[in-house]
């Protein structure tokens, strides 16, 4: 987001913003100012390269509830489990500022490593990667990253 300026809560009062990533700075608690090493986000591909600032850089109490239950365990007051293609959200000690949690990556792996690359949301089934080298045409990624084979909704 281009200058803090562009944000907003929809009304007159005070917009609060912390352990953001905000181009053009934006005070608050946290935030940084810093190319946050997308990726490839000509491609839409907003995950963070290993070297990005935004890694290990969040706030842990910030992770807001699995009201959507995220990984189906019927548990809605736990913390946000996954990020936005529904990998792990908190890898390791700190969670990531940003959607996406860092992942590392295996571009061989066919869904055997949590992928992130030309995969979107499809239902509350799984994640479908597109024919990109990941999974093969007809299967889908399910949550742990695994390959299976998809059963008429893709």
């Amino acid at each position: 987001m281009r200058g803090g300026e562009q944000i907003s809560n929809g009304s007159a009062a005070p917009t609060t913003v912390t352990y953001s990533d905000v181009e053009g700075g934006f005070s608050g608690t946290g935030n940084i100012s810093t190319d946050p090493q997308f990726e490839d986000a000509g491609a839409d591909d907003y995950g963070i390269k290993a070297t990005s600032p935004c890694k290990n850089t969040g706030r842990n109490s910030d992770l807001p509830l699995d009201v959507a239950d995220l990984d189906f365990d019927g548990n809605t007051s736990e913390t946000l489990p996954k990020d936005l293609v529904r990998d792990p959200r908190k890898l390791y000690t700190t969670v990531d500022i940003g959607a996406l949690e860092y992942m590392e990556r295996d571009e061989d792996s066919d869904c055997t490593v949590f992928p992130k690359l030309k995969c979107r949301m499809t239902d509350r089934l799984g994640v479908h990667c597109l024919n990109d080298g990941h999974c093969p045409s007809g299967y889908f990624c399910k949550p742990d990253g695994t390959c299976a084979q998809a059963r008429g909704w893709v």
